[in-house]
């Protein structure tokens, strides 16, 4: 990511430093320099793209934006024959470009020593930059195809013409996401957005769709609270007690015990959609199942014996582990076959001292 940039000599610029965030919004009155940073940052590409960039110079004028020659690029008041771009990276990597003026060219000279190979694998100069221009593109009857830019760059075009294209070709999208959690810290995390425009993408998405449900269950953004809104479409043949409901809605999206409470849950629920006849078997789970001894029993009989959605209290005997930390899912299968009554979800029962 960049964390600064500095622009010397460039349009309403004599000589100014930006920082950047992973969120940065620009904001002011007219003709202020807004549409200017932007400009810069997309300079440096288009001139990449070009070719020019390495050790030639700078392209004024390009698919991402046309400034038109010298003259218009330079700060009106410059002392200075020159324009420079200065980027830093939050890695601690620095480029800087100097580029000489000539009042008529629309492209300039590089004027500075060539930057490290390794600058160029930034986001600012691969497949990860977007640019999407204010001015969209409108209804169409026809709308515009590019191998090169879709298939080779995998863009959508400066004014989204390619969008159409794009989902035609693509049956998957990975994006990176980062947001604010609820202690108001930025997490990111990769998210893959599944597609179909024809019927190759549904073959390829076979599974996935049959999954989906399980693909839902896994999201993160369904925390304990929705866990327990969603039981009955997560998981149709397990019955929770009243109790689960607080010990689930206490799960939110930061603790990573709730993944393996998500998993530990959907192992019950497929083995009861296969649990037609007989009693219950544990060897079928693939998680370690096993009931309590003699002797917790004895000790935690009155923890154990939960109230169930039926009236009755049912002593709750097998039960499931999950790491991190000692946690427990007690279970009962008197309702078998194909139905189990989850009774806790929480730490492993300790007796108080």
């Amino acid at each position: 990511m960049i964390s600064s940039v500095h622009l010397k000599n460039f349009k309403p610029f004599a000589n100014q430093l930006l920082s950047f965030k992973p969120l940065t919004l620009l904001s002011g009155l007219n003709s202020t320099g807004k549409s200017s940073v932007l400009q810069a940052l997309l300079l440096m590409r288009q001139s990449y793209q070009q070719g020019l960039l390495e050790n030639q110079g700078l392209a004024l004028n390009g698919e991402l934006v046309s400034i038109g020659t010298a003259q218009d690029a330079l700060f009106e008041g410059a002392k200075e024959d020159f324009i420079s771009f200065e980027i830093t990276w939050e890695n601690g990597e620095q480029g800087i470009w100097n580029f000489s003026y000539d009042r008529e060219k629309d492209v300039l000279n590089l004027a500075s020593s060539p930057v490290t190979s390794d600058i160029y694998k930034s986001s600012l100069f691969n497949k990860k930059f977007h640019y999407l221009q204010a001015e969209r593109l409108g209804p169409r009857l026809f709308l515009e195809m590019s191998d090169f830019q879709v298939q080779k760059l995998e863009k959508l075009g400066t004014k989204g013409e390619y969008a159409a294209h794009f989902l035609f070709v693509t049956d998957f999208m990975e994006l990176q996401v980062i947001e604010l959690d609820e202690n108001e810290e930025l997490t990111d995390y990769s998210e893959k957005i599944v597609h179909a425009s024809r019927s190759s993408h549904v073959k390829q998405h076979t599974d996935w769709i049959k999954n989906r449900i399980e693909n839902q269950l896994f999201d993160k953004q369904v925390d304990g609270e929705a866990l327990w809104e969603m039981r009955g479409e997560f998981f149709p043949n397990l019955i929770f007690c009243e109790q689960v409901k607080q010990q689930l809605q206490n799960l939110n999206t930061g603790n990573p015990i709730l993944q393996q409470v998500k998993k530990r849950l959907l192992e019950l629920e497929k083995y009861c959609q296969t649990w037609q006849t007989g009693t219950f078997n544990p060897n079928l789970l693939p998680s370690k199942t096993t009931p309590e001894s003699d002797s917790r029993i004895q000790q935690f009989r009155e923890q154990l014996t939960i109230k169930c959605p039926d009236g009755k209290k049912r002593l709750f005997s097998w039960h499931l582990r999950m790491t991190p930390s000692a946690w427990r899912l007690y279970f009962s299968e008197e309702l078998g076959p194909g139905k189990i009554i989850i009774g806790y979800i929480g730490l492993k029962l300790l007796k108080l001292k």
